[in-house]
């Protein structure tokens, strides 16, 4: 179910990008397709592993887990964003 409506949520974006006439021309480079592919590949794995873990895993560590991954992904984006990461003032948000 997951499949469909990120495949219908895309279709719409680019119908809505193409209604509109946005001016601004959509610039693709080698590391803008990297970070596509591996953000596709991280969603894909992610959503496999749930379901995995679901049907026959420990579920107490998957919710274990699941509260984790919050902070984890706030620690990945600072480091690609080249932005100073305190995990202080990101919990009190």
């Amino acid at each position: 179910m997951v499949l469909p409506f990120f495949m219908l949520v895309a279709i719409a974006l680019w119908i809505k990008y193409l209604l509109v006439g946005d001016t601004t021309i959509i610039h693709f480079s080698l590391s803008s397709v990297i970070y596509l592919v591996l953000a596709a590949c991280a969603m894909g794995f992610g959503y496999a592993a749930w379901n995995t873990g679901m049907l026959g895993g420990n579920v107490t560590l998957l919710t274990g887990a699941s509260y984790f991954i919050p902070v984890l992904s706030s620690a990945l984006s600072s480091l690609l964003l080249a932005t100073p990461w305190n995990f202080l003032s990101g919990r009190a948000l």
